[in-house]
């Protein structure tokens, strides 16, 4: 069980050192908005690699055809790369606001839409459904039954998601220590890393 759930660890590290683009937009959600905020962010990327811990598991041959299908592959990166590309956009001609609104302050609606937003970047990003399958096919051969490969999942989540809260705080941490013109570069250099990110996501997306 301990190794298990040190593999599990040692995997969550691996993915949440990498600079992809659910990063990306967590630390420009945090820097603009603040924890909380970026904690719901948080909140929808992990849903959605639940979905694909629980998905990959079970229906890993089903997930591995689907991909071989040219069509679905290309449609999900397009509609990640689309998503990233107008986030991108967005971040680059947003005005800066002297308030925004506390989550304590916010709709329902409003919370919705931004976990909805880790959601989607993360789930329509072709390379974390190739990252859970590399992970459920080690698992499937690995582990004698469900019981034992849940501990590799337990530990995998459990890093992402203390590793997604410090990014979260610490983003909002630097965010405190940037006057308005510096935040102002800076969320406008996070725009142009997700137009960039967007790009490059439907170049590799055409040539897997």
């Amino acid at each position: 069980m301990l190794a298990e759930l040190g593999t599990g660890i040692l995997l969550g590290l691996s993915l949440a050192i990498l600079a992809g683009p659910a990063m990306i937009v967590l630390v420009k959600t945090s820097l603009e908005r603040g924890f909380r905020i970026g904690l719901l962010f948080a909140v929808g990327i992990w849903v959605s690699d639940i979905m694909f811990a629980a998905l990959t598991h079970f229906s890993i041959s089903w997930i591995v055809e689907s991909l071989e299908n040219s069509n679905f592959k290309n449609t999900l990166g397009f509609v990640g790369s689309l998503i990233l590309f107008i986030f991108g956009v967005a971040t680059i001609q947003a005005k800066e606001k002297n308030r925004k609104p506390k989550i304590e302050n916010m709709r329902k609606r409003e919370k919705f839409k931004i976990f909805l937003k880790g959601f989607a970047v993360n789930t329509f990003n072709p390379f974390a459904i190739v990252f859970w399958i590399g992970v459920s096919s080690g698992v499937i051969s690995g582990a004698n039954d469900d019981f034992i490969a849940i501990w590799v999942y337990i530990g995998l989540i459990l890093t992402l998601i203390v590793t997604d809260i410090l990014k979260a705080a610490l983003s909002q941490k630097l965010g405190k220590f940037l006057d308005s013109r510096y935040m102002t570069y800076l969320k406008k250099g996070l725009g142009v890393v997700m137009i960039i990110f967007s790009v490059v996501l439907i170049v590799r997306t055409m040539s897997m």
